[in-house]
Formats: C-alpha cells, structure tokens, sequence
C-alpha cells in the first residue's frame, strides 16, 4: 500500500500545475470540440496523472511520439 501511494505522489508533482492553469485557460477561452487531439513531448508535466485526466475530462486526446525523436514534430 505504501508504495502505491509514493507512485501517486510522484505523479501529482508540481511539474504539471503550471502547465494544467494554461490548459484550464485554453479549455476556458476556445472550448475545443471533442476529440482534439493534444500531442507533446515526454516531458515530466505531459505525462503527469492529473494533466492526462484533465485532457480526458475535456475530451481532448493526449498524443506523444517516440522518445528521443527530435524531429517528430517537424513533419
């Protein structure tokens, strides 16, 4: 049990609460139409627990490409 909960922890870091108030703002102001679909990178604020169940609540699609791929975005 004690475990599951230091996993849960890890992933409410405050990584992704900067990032979560900009998203909460995008849904705000341009209220996207089910199925949009948001593509990132690995990073720690992307990958958080919270940030993905926000992005579901929202209907939004949550994207990420290979890791290590610098070039993912460019094509």
């Amino acid at each position: 049990m004690a475990a599951c909960r230091m996993v849960t922890a890890a992933y409410r870091k405050p990584a992704a609460n900067g990032v979560l108030q900009v998203l909460n703002i995008a849904i705000f102001n341009r209220r996207p139409s089910p199925g949009l679909v948001h593509h990132s990178d690995h990073g720690a604020q992307y990958t958080a627990l919270a940030f993905g169940q926000r992005l579901n609540e929202a209907g939004i699609l949550g994207s990420m490409g290979t890791v290590g791929d610098a070039y993912e975005l460019h094509r």
